[in-house]
């Protein structure tokens, strides 16, 4: 479902679901979904996080991210019209591509 663009909320996966307090939160118990050595790449357009939003979320979760695609690299999260390049590296090496969703069940939301 990369690059999936939901324009109704009921639409959403229901981890992706904002609640009313906002985006759903990684939580330090998500540590262990997010390894100290996962790197992972933002590209496109989040449905419900900001790009700066969804690297906090990262981080936070153990993870680190990174501004471009490389061997090393162990997910691309991509969102709505997401770069060419950077989605063709990321199949070249082999690299999973996730959506928002996936994100935040990694992060245990």
């Amino acid at each position: 479902m990369p690059g999936a663009v939901f324009s109704q909320r009921d639409e959403w996966p229901s981890a992706a679901r904002p609640t009313k307090h906002g985006p759903p939160e990684c939580t330090t118990s998500s540590k262990r979904a997010l390894g100290r050595q996962d790197l992972r790449l933002l590209t496109g357009t989040l449905p419900n996080l900001k790009r700066e939003e969804a690297g906090a979320k990262i981080e936070a979760a153990g993870g680190k991210v990174s501004s471009s695609v490389s061997k090393k690299t162990d997910y691309v999260v991509a969102g709505a019209e997401a770069g060419s390049i950077k989605l063709d590296n990321a199949q070249k090496l082999g690299v999973k591509i996730i959506d928002e969703a996936e994100l935040l069940r990694l992060c245990g939301v």
